[in-house]
């Protein structure tokens, strides 16, 4: 049989020209090596039965992102030929089709074969007399051709299910490449609309950019612009309006956009085609259809909106006080003191003390003020008030009465740690997939009468609302942790913004009980905190060092101070660099490529390794979790070791590596490598909830963007142990200058309406900045005597009666 030349639909083109490395070849699938759970990327062994270029061998592997096919069946390829270095000449695929014969006999053999279950070559004969060499596009075309031809119904519906079977997907892959859509992206859009892809692009390809990962506006636009849509299309202009939304909060943290800014950025966007009436009417639409919400000029994604009203409305309903009497409590906290044989000081008592009588609290403190010390106390203290047990033994975990929890794995093990009570993330305790906005509906409430959020300044707006909503009504909560530094990653200041609304019973710690001797790292931190820079900061002290390096000089610095650390004994695992940018000389992606080489040099010349997105990822190597795998037990920001890795050669065709996560070890195919990156150096923001015992912490100009003191501040707190900073003195100076703004939010007033945003007026005093015994000077004062508020001794039942006797109301 002649091998015909196939156009992009594969049909038929004698003229169609051939490039210099392009391809085809039709065979039979003899194996699947390979097949992603997560997308349509299949390694394949195929027999191959004709080609159109010099290949004597039996079989030819192929890869690509390859729809449902059958072992057994055959194929037509079209493709680039490549040479791998390490597994040999493959075929790498970009569109394929179920080979169908053109000739009479041909057509008979393939409809009589393994597929057709149930035809034998008699029935096949049948078909072709009646419809001839061009058979089976007769029958795709039209099934009822199949009738009145001598083959039964059941027959008949065989054949057509199987060839509509077979193509479906295969000419929808082709057609989204015609568009420019291939990949992942081609098979992330087959997953989620499966055969209404095409109907779907075709109606509003801008759809894709708001439904499906890793499509943004301008990727659609492109699709958009091959379809021949005009740049005024209504649905254009609103995808552009969304994205502009959102690439707003995302980029600023603010969880709305004035009207003025959405116009002016939605415009730049849009291009010239969109004039500012086009845009306005289109803000008017979506928020008609309920896609946005607007609000005082400010322009809200619905689901932050609905977010932020959430938690204030939730916030104001858990706001009291409990039952528990001050001489309850009291006695509680001494039973503890005199098990654990300890003595809480005036400020850790008041804390405590404070927590277990309000049902929602927050405790705020820079390092080395006792946060853990208290949440330690605190558990135990409600554990004693109310007859509960801490051994995890006598419980299953989901039914565990004190719950712990903070954003990240490794704050959570600390957690653990410091209180031997199980600690874990918020995802894995809510049950989140990745997601942090389920719907009301999906979220359960939460189990126990506890719950301790740690770290609570890396908590947005979407996890906290998740979060709050699946509080019992009976459960008190206490939120820890530090507001001076990092806001979360994602939209909102939550932390900050529960603060500043002044409704709920705060303590803000300023004591520093690890300052001694041996902590300068910590009064340093206080000194930033507080917008100073010690004029002998670069001086060296017993736990910390600085070396001068400008951008250029960082990386070779880093190496030449980490290969004296590993000389001292200082293990691999403890040296952590933090950085503000990834790119750059300077950059955390170079500083890696350095410490690789540096921390694990590769043993051989030829070193065993996986390589995805610039990174070769070697056994040994540091990596760090770039996104939630609840399934798996990890989470972003999580750090493991590689610690198994199999070649695509030695896995016939399946690569993959293995990363221990503290004892949890986790599966990667190659596929998954997009979740990892090297972790010798990390990001300042993803270092957040985790402390190492020796840290590099570079800043030079070249960050000039990212200069800020909250970041110096929250990487210097990272270090327990020892740090070693490293730069230009002015950029250290220029950070604690730069304080950096409020993120615009309004949860505040959501949750006190009555909240003066007054950037002039004084906050609130510190609830220990003079008195430690004033424990009432940050709870929000009660306006009406209850019997409530008399039995836990909150308010004196004489109140206002001073100096009265009975005689007094005698006439």
């Amino acid at each position: 049989m002649a091998f015909e030349k196939m156009d992009l639909f594969g049909n038929a083109d004698s003229k169609s020209p051939k490039l210099d490395n392009k391809v085809e070849l039709v065979g039979e699938i003899s194996a699947v090596f390979f097949e992603s759970p997560d997308s349509l990327f299949k390694v394949l062994l195929i027999t191959v039965e004709e080609n159109d270029f010099n290949w004597d061998e039996d079989q030819i592997v192929v890869t690509g992102n390859i729809a449902d096919i059958q072992e057994g069946q055959k194929y037509r390829f079209s493709g680039k030929l490549v040479s791998h270095p390490k597994y040999g000449n493959q075929v790498q695929v970009y569109q394929y089709t179920v080979f169908v014969p053109n000739t009479e006999d041909g057509i008979v053999a393939y409809l009589s074969g393994n597929q057709f279950k149930g035809i034998g070559k008699r029935t096949a004969e049948k078909v072709v007399d009646a419809l001839g060499d061009d058979a089976i596009n007769e029958i795709k075309k039209n099934p009822e051709v199949l009738k009145n031809i001598g083959v039964s119904v059941k027959q008949a519906d065989i054949i057509s299910d199987v060839l509509n079977q077979s193509n479906g997907l295969e000419d929808i892959l082709i057609k989204l490449g015609d568009l420019g859509i291939t990949g992942n992206i081609a098979s992330s859009i087959i997953n989620k609309y499966h055969e209404d892809a095409l109907r779907i692009i075709e109606d509003n390809p801008y759809r894709l950019a708001d439904e499906v990962d890793n499509v943004g506006f301008k990727r659609a636009d492109g699709i958009a612009r091959k379809m021949g849509i005009k740049p005024d299309f209504p649905a254009r202009l609103q995808a552009g309006i969304l994205e502009t939304i959102k690439e707003w909060s995302n980029s600023t943290g603010d969880t709305y956009i004035t009207a003025d800014n959405l116009l002016q950025r939605a415009t730049e966007l849009l291009g010239e085609s969109a004039t500012a009436e086009m845009i306005a009417n289109q803000v008017l639409e979506l928020g008609k259809s309920g896609r946005i919400v607007g609000e005082d000029g400010k322009i809200y994604l619905k689901w932050l909106f609905q977010a932020e009203v959430a938690i204030g409305q939730r916030v104001r309903q858990m706001i009291g006080n409990i039952s528990e009497s001050k001489k309850q409590i009291k006695k509680a906290i001494q039973i503890v003191e005199s098990n654990l044989v300890l003595k809480y000081d005036k400020i850790q008592n008041a804390a405590i003390e404070l927590a277990l009588s309000n049902s929602l609290t927050i405790i705020t403190g820079g390092p080395g003020t006792g946060k853990t010390t208290i949440i330690k106390g605190l558990i135990n203290s409600f554990a004693e008030l109310n007859g509960i047990s801490l051994d995890p033994n006598e419980y299953t975990e989901s039914k565990f009465p004190i719950q712990l929890v903070a954003p990240t794995g490794r704050a959570a093990k600390r957690l653990n740690q410091v209180t031997n009570v199980p600690a874990k993330t918020i995802h894995r305790l809510l049950g989140l997939n990745g997601k942090d906005d389920l719907k009301d509906e999906e979220v359960k409430q939460l189990e126990g009468s506890l719950l301790v959020v740690d770290e609570m300044s890396m908590v947005d707006t979407g996890l906290f609302n998740t979060l709050i909503n699946a509080v019992n009504p009976d459960m008190q909560v206490v939120l820890v942790g530090d507001k001076d530094q990092l806001p979360s990653v994602g939209p909102g200041q939550v932390f900050n913004d529960l603060i500043k609304s002044d409704v709920i019973p705060t303590v803000s710690l300023t004591k520093i009980y690890r300052q001694e001797a041996d902590s300068s790292i910590i009064q340093l931190a206080h000194d930033i905190q507080n917008g100073k820079l010690p004029s002998d900061f670069t001086k060296n002290k017993k736990d910390k060092s600085f070396f001068l390096a400008n951008a250029s000089q960082v990386a070779n610095a880093i190496d030449q101070i980490a290969q004296k650390a590993v000389e001292k004994g200082i293990s691999k695992s403890d040296i952590q660099v933090l950085a503000p940018m990834y790119k750059g000389s300077a950059g955390i992606n170079e500083i890696n490529r350095h410490l690789q080489k540096v921390l694990n040099p590769p043993e051989s010349l030829k070193p065993k390794s996986i390589n995805a997105k610039d990174q070769d990822f070697r056994i040994g190597d540091k990596v760090l979790q770039l996104v939630n795998s609840p399934e798996n037990n990890i989470f972003n920001g999580d750090i493991g070791e590689i610690t198994g890795l199999v070649t695509e050669k030695e896995g016939k065709g399946q690569a993959h590596l293995i990363v221990d996560y503290d004892g949890n070890e986790v599966t990667y195919s190659k596929s998954d490598l997009g979740q990892l990156t090297l972790a010798y150096c990390i990001s300042i923001h993803k270092s957040q909830g985790s402390e190492f015992p020796f840290v590099i912490l570079p800043m030079v100009r070249q960050y000039y963007r990212m200069l800020q003191r909250n970041l110096l501040y929250t990487g210097l707190t990272r270090a327990s142990n020892s740090i070693i900073l490293l730069g230009e003195p002015d950029a250290y100076t220029q950070a604690v200058k730069n304080e950096s703004s409020n993120r615009d939010t309004s949860l505040r007033l959501r949750i006190n309406p009555d909240h003066i945003d007054d950037p002039t007026r004084e906050e609130k005093p510190s609830l220990f900045q003079n008195d430690p015994e004033n424990v009432e000077s940050s709870v929000p004062e009660a306006t009406t005597l209850t019997n409530h508020l008399v039995q836990i001794e909150k308010v004196d039942p004489m109140i206002g009666m001073e100096n009265i006797t009975p005689y007094d109301f005698l006439e």
